[in-house]
């Protein structure tokens, strides 16, 4: 229009600058001369919501908002990540309280899963491990669910009372207290690593030192499986609890069990770490309360030698009843050299602690002389008279010894106590998506099997103790947050850790000791298990034989001993005693001498009282002579009682029974305690008797004779002479 066919493109540019047209298609076109951008008041915005299909769960996209240049956004409909229209703030600025502004909780979960932390693939295999560590998972996901199918109170705690969400971060605990340190201050040195909450550790060795740096910065730790009374101290671990039983109430369990059994004497052998010592010191403490003594031999984890000094000690001790607390690297030597000692079978009694799996104790052979604990097995096939092969790395012509561990049994507190039912193991076997959980495992090479989910592989021990560890945290969380937003401390949390109750269908109803951090001991469960054969196959199993209530005690009547029995074996096989007994040869030529004493006695007797006239007999004093004789008589009846010994009782070469009480043995030692005290007495008096008369006699001649002072006698004071005395009977 301006310059016709010869337009230029720098003229046509100057047009587009400032067109301004109306568009069905796009609307108004209006350019920025400047940049050359579109007007922006002439764009048209949407803000689009990604929701959920509340039946399918499919996810859609719906607009929600539109955005206009004069009045901004209306986008009042957006429904945010946390189920309400309150958008989270962008960023958690330091210092503003352990929540931040974007409710999380970070949430470190300590599992052991290797014992170098990846570095050298010294992973811990088995179900069990990888069990524990899925089901902390779980539990964060229900909790940020807010499935309250196990834990009914978190229907008290939805999202629009309680925002808190729970980040639950998997990390190595190493199953040493070294790699558990290494793993806790990455915190200090990884800025991406953040701790506002522990779950763990495992160990209590690892637990502890853990448990000293996170009272320093004040960050909760519930561990699932630590149980070291030691841990109670609360000058040296602030901030720890746990969901398991310590340790101070499940050895009371056992010293209750040995009284139960009536034993007075009884070993405790232990791994010599912060767990195993404190449980032996519990557990030696609770039996002083019973009036059982303990001797007590302690070991060095992973160390043959100091297992060889301890079962030697407890062998020479003669104790036929242990309590063993042990781990499962340890059991196959263990039991090895146990046997070869003769500390199995018939007669003795072993007590598992719960430091030891059922599966290790069911499948002894294979950790004694098989491919379940190779890196003893050079040092245990030998002790069970096997043949070790160092080029193929195995064992043959070993003895099986699991019979040797038939009516022994295992001590432990049971983490789940529907067992393998309930809304927990519903969850558990209803898992199909194996990547829901591999995805956030700290290595590749530690990844869940296809058939952890299922019904032989529900842990039963421990995982239940997980569960509620995460679910204590949570809860605790959101009553802190009901008092002081996001802003609340470790120091709240940890109060209100103090204070929590909640019912849970995976351990039970969960209370917190304040002054301890220990679960109160009334909420535990604890199971005494017997080890028993497969009557077809011969296999060991691990059978549920009784309970233990805080206020009845323990119901274990169906437990049988290692002799077939109910009977509990002796506690204690004492050294053959040389008991010097008196022979028959040796008795009957003593009561001979005694019957010839007593004729001679007698034959004395009648000669005097027949001549008790006569003149020599009556000069004599016949009264003296015959108090004599029944002097010499009573001091004879000694061989009497002196022949009576213990031989009615304990024969030569026999054991002794040493586990009478006091009523007992007075009634078994009944007539060896009347010849006993009849032994002084009948030779005190005979002898009384015998040299009374004859120091009578004496002083009646001293007096006689020693007394004159003239004429015959021999002395030489004014004495009066010899004088008539007559002695009468009432004189003597």
């Amino acid at each position: 229009a301006d310059s016709g066919v010869h337009a230029t493109g720098a003229e046509r540019l100057a047009k587009l600058q400032e067109l301004s047209f109306d568009s069905l298609a796009s609307g108004t076109v209006t350019f920025d001369a400047e940049t050359g951008d579109r007007t922006k008041t002439t764009g048209y915005y949407v803000l689009a919501n990604v929701v959920a299909d509340e039946t399918t769960g499919d996810l859609s996209i719906e607009a929600k908002g539109t955005w206009d240049s004069v009045t901004g956004w209306d986008a009042s409909g957006f429904v945010f990540s946390d189920g309400t229209t309150t958008p989270p703030v962008s960023i958690s600025p330091e210092g503003e309280g352990w929540l931040g502004y974007d409710k999380y909780i970070e949430l470190a979960l300590f599992m052991p899963m290797s014992t170098d932390l990846g570095e050298g693939g010294a992973w811990l295999e088995g179900a069990f491990w990888k069990a524990n560590s899925a089901i902390a998972l779980m539990a964060v996901d229900h909790f940020n669910e807010r499935n309250s199918n196990i834990v009914a109170d978190l229907a008290n705690y939805d999202k629009t009372t309680c925002p808190i969400v729970l980040n639950g971060t998997l990390f190595d605990s190493g199953y040493t207290a070294t790699n558990g340190v290494k793993q806790y201050t990455r915190m200090y040195s990884d800025p991406d690593v953040n701790f506002d909450a522990i779950v763990g550790a495992a160990r209590s060795a690892v637990s502890g030192p853990i448990a000293t740096l996170a009272g320093i910065d004040e960050v909760p730790q519930i561990s699932y499986w630590s149980t070291s009374a030691g841990l109670e101290d609360k000058g040296s671990y602030p901030y720890f609890m746990r969901t398991i039983p310590s340790d101070s109430a499940v050895s009371y369990g056992a010293a209750q069990l040995f009284d139960d059994y009536g034993y007075k004497n009884v070993g405790v052998l232990h791994v010599n770490d912060a767990y195993g010592q404190n449980y032996a010191d519990g557990f030696i403490s609770n039996c002083a309360t019973f009036g059982i003594a303990v001797t007590q031999e302690g070991f060095s984890y992973d160390n043959q030698a100091s297992i060889d000094t301890a079962l030697e000690n407890m062998q020479a001790s003669g104790l036929n009843v242990f309590i063993v607390v042990i781990f499962d690297e340890d059991f196959g030597y263990f039991m090895a050299k146990a046997y070869s000692l003769g500390l199995l079978g018939a007669g003795k009694l072993m007590i598992f602690a719960d430091a030891v799996s059922g599966s290790y104790v069911a499948g002894v052979d294979d950790h004694t002389s098989g491919s379940g604990s190779t890196h003893t097995l050079e040092l245990s096939c030998p002790l069970v008279g096997g043949t070790y092969d160092a080029s193929s790395g195995t064992c043959t012509g070993a003895t099986s010894i699991k019979s040797q561990l038939v009516g022994f049994g295992r001590l432990n507190p049971v983490a789940c106590t529907s067992g393998a039912s309930g809304a927990l193991y519903d969850a558990w076997t209803s898992v199909d998506d194996l990547s829901v959980y591999n995805d956030r495992m700290p290595y590749a090479d530690w990844q869940l099997d296809a058939d952890l989910f299922t019904a032989a592989n529900y842990e039963l021990d421990v995982s239940c103790y997980v569960y509620d560890a995460v679910m204590a945290h949570a809860i605790a969380a959101c009553d802190a947050y009901a008092d002081s937003g996001v802003h609340a401390t470790g120091a709240e949390r940890l109060a209100k850790l103090q204070e929590l109750s909640f019912d849970s269908l995976a351990s039970g109803t969960v209370t917190f000791d304040a002054d301890t951090g220990n679960r109160d001991k009334t909420t535990g469960y604890y199971v005494l298990s017997n080890v028993v054969a497969d009557e077809t196959t011969g296999d060991l199993l691990i059978k549920e034989k009784g309970t233990w209530d805080s206020v009845t005690g323990w119901d274990a009547s169906g437990f049988i001993f290692s002799d077939n029995t109910a009977e509990p074996p002796a506690s204690i096989t004492p050294p053959l005693e040389k008991l010097n007994q008196l022979s028959d040869n040796v008795k009957s030529l003593g009561f001979a001498l005694a019957i010839v004493s007593f004729m001679i006695g007698l034959i004395f007797a009648i000669w005097t009282i027949a001549n008790y006239n006569t003149r020599i007999v009556r000069a004599s004093q016949p009264q003296f002579l015959l108090l004599i004789i029944f002097g010499c008589w009573v001091s004879t009846a000694t061989i009497l009682p002196i022949g009576v010994d213990d031989a009615g009782v304990h024969l030569e070469g026999e054991v002794r029974d040493l586990d009478l009480d006091y009523d007992e043995e007075r009634e078994v030692y009944a007539d060896m305690d009347f010849a006993c005290q009849m032994t002084p007495f009948l030779y005190g008096i005979g002898f009384a008797i015998t040299f009374s008369s004859l120091f009578s006699k004496i002083i009646r001649v001293l007096r006689i004779f020693g007394l004159s002072g003239s004429g015959r006698g021999s002395g030489s004071g004014s004495g009066t002479g010899l004088k008539k005395m007559r002695v009468q009977v009432k004189d003597m």
